[in-house]
Formats: structure tokens, sequence, C-alpha cells
């Protein structure tokens, strides 16, 4: 029998949700491990985690959820942003995530579109630790160089100063213009003077989740990974691809088909690849 016939009796439905998404950092849920439930901070108008969040600006920086400057190449602009006017002390950042606003595990790749406001490519460091100050516990710094305006970042936890997976980090602050803490950087130095910044779609745990929680239906789910290239392989059933996908704040789904059975699920979302084998009854 053709595996086209075979497609048409059983039904596979892949269900992807793009209501947020760092657009690559990645989690499965299910019987693989996860590193936490799926958030973003997109701080529009229908994000209840960001325009409720306690974002709180710190060390003499300044903080408000304002205008966005209009996206380039679909990274950023998407209406509203996190605005960090960076003044006081050079470590001065703000806290964009707390247990206050959502308690979950936080995983290792984080993306951010974040917006230098500055002339000349600057760093920027992101930090993640377990408890809110001075109770900070273990904690992870990670610094990246941003060119001047719209950036897609996507910071490797994992490689960060300090990383420890004993760590449970609940709590991501992020530096504009800063990455003392982080040896391992060798970017571009911190300018001189202040500037303002914008931080947006923000997307912890990747929102990329597998199960097959009823008869032949395998359910795969993506959170918003705002332009980038999806891939979802079925292992012996097919390969789906979207490419550019633009949708942020809809739920999208597609329906395949597949006869009962464990099945190797492969999904990749601009560069990162995930793996989980699946049963599907």
């Amino acid at each position: 029998m053709k595996l086209s016939q075979t497609l048409a009796k059983k039904t596979l439905a892949v269900s992807t949700s793009l209501a947020l998404a760092f657009g690559g950092a990645l989690a499965f849920t299910g019987s693989a491990s996860a590193a936490g439930t799926a958030v973003a901070l997109t701080f529009g108008a229908g994000d209840t985690y960001g325009t409720s969040a306690d974002v709180a600006a710190f060390e003499g920086g300044t903080g408000s959820i304002d205008a966005a400057p209009a996206a380039v190449g679909g990274i950023g602009g998407d209406g509203q942003a996190f605005k960090f006017v960076k003044t006081g002390q050079a470590w001065s950042g703000a806290n964009i995530l707390l247990p206050s606003i959502v308690d979950v595990a936080l995983g290792n790749k984080v993306t951010v579109d974040y917006y230098n406001g500055g002339t000349t490519a600057e760093p920027v460091m992101l930090k993640l630790q377990e408890g809110t100050w001075p109770n900070e516990g273990g904690k992870t710094h990670k610094a990246l160089e941003a060119a001047p305006g719209w950036n897609r970042l996507t910071f490797n936890m994992a490689t960060g100063a300090g990383y420890n997976a004993a760590h449970v980090y609940k709590v991501a602050a992020i530096f504009p213009n800063f990455s003392a803490d982080d040896t391992a950087y060798t970017g571009a130095a911190a300018a001189a003077g202040g500037s303002s910044y914008y931080i947006d779609n923000v997307r912890f745990n990747g929102g990329v989740s597998v199960s097959g929680p009823s008869k032949r239906v395998l359910n795969v789910t993506v959170a918003n990974p705002l332009g980038q290239r999806i891939k979802v392989k079925i292992a012996g059933v097919r390969t789906w691809t979207a490419t550019n996908v633009a949708t942020v704040d809809a739920a999208w789904s597609k329906k395949f088909t597949v006869a009962s059975g464990t099945y190797k699920v492969t999904v990749t979302v601009g560069s990162q690849t995930f793996v989980k084998t699946q049963v599907v009854k």
C-alpha cells in the first residue's frame, strides 16, 4: 500500500500554537524531560504576562512599556515593547521575569528580540537566578553582542558563567550595555553614556511540546517562532515545513494522518532542533 493511501486512513493532528516563543528556545513536554512551562513576554495588549509583569528596573535605570520601533526583517516591532533607559550604574538593568508573575523553571535557552538604541555594537547580558535579591541562590550570566537596531538573540545559558544544571532558575534579569559578569564574553565593549533599549518577544522554554493525548492523535505545539522556519519530521511518515511564520498571538493547526504506533518526532525552529519519541494509540 502506498504511503499516501495509508496516511488517508489514520489521523495525526499536529497543532502549532503561536502564542509565544523565543524562536529557538525549545522544550518538550510529556515523557521527555522538560525545562518548564513555555512562557513568552510580548508586552502587547493581549499578553497577560508582559502587561502585568513586575518589570522592575534597578540601579538607576528606568523602564516602561512603550511603543516599539518598527520591525526589521520580522524581528521586533510588534506594537509594544519593554523600554529601558540606561542611566545610573554601569550594571543597571531590569527584572523581566519574576516568580510573582509565573512560577516556572527556566530552560537553558532564552530568545529575545532586542533593540540597541546606540550607534555601535554593544553587549547585553542575561542573568538567571534561583531567587530574588537578596536571596538569589544559584545564578548564571551570559553576554552577547548586539548591533545597533533590532537583533534576535538566543542566550544559551548552559554555556554561561556559573551555570549549574542542578539549579532551578526562576528569575530572569537583563543588563543592556553590560557584560562584566560573563568572563568568557569576547564581543564589543560597553559604550560610553546612556541610551534607550527595547526588549520584546522574550521566549522562555521555547513552547515546543509533543504529546499523544488521544487515539491516533499526536500533538506538536510550538510557541511563536516569529518569522522563523518550522520543520516537523515524523519518522517514517512525513516531513512538514513552514517558512517565515508571522502569526504572533493566534493558534494555528495542521492535520496529518498516521497509524497507531511509536514515532520519533523531530521539531526544528530556526537553528534549534529537539527530538522526542512519542506513542500514538
